[in-house]
């Protein structure tokens, strides 16, 4: 079963999503420029995701992804299913 969710993202990480017992695939979307990685992500660190663009991921057991923005914030749109 597939569950959506929406996040206010900002200059302050945020999790998108985390694997508690089971491999999850994640389809991630935004309305502005992200960057990507782990609970420390920065605009240095980062994976950019590109407004508009999307990324599929799976996330292995015990596995987050998050997200954070530069300026201002964003929506940023996330799909997870349970493998």
């Amino acid at each position: 079963m597939a569950t959506s969710n929406q996040f206010s993202v900002d200059g302050t990480a945020v999790k998108l999503a985390n694997s508690n017992g089971a491999p999850i695939d994640v389809r991630i979307t935004a309305a502005a420029d992200i960057y990507l990685g782990d609970s420390t992500v920065t605009s240095s660190t980062g994976y950019l995701l590109s407004k508009g663009d999307t990324l599929a991921i799976t996330l292995a057991d015990h596995n987050e992804i998050w997200a954070t923005h530069v300026t201002g914030s964003t929506t940023v749109y996330a799909i997870v299913s349970v493998l």
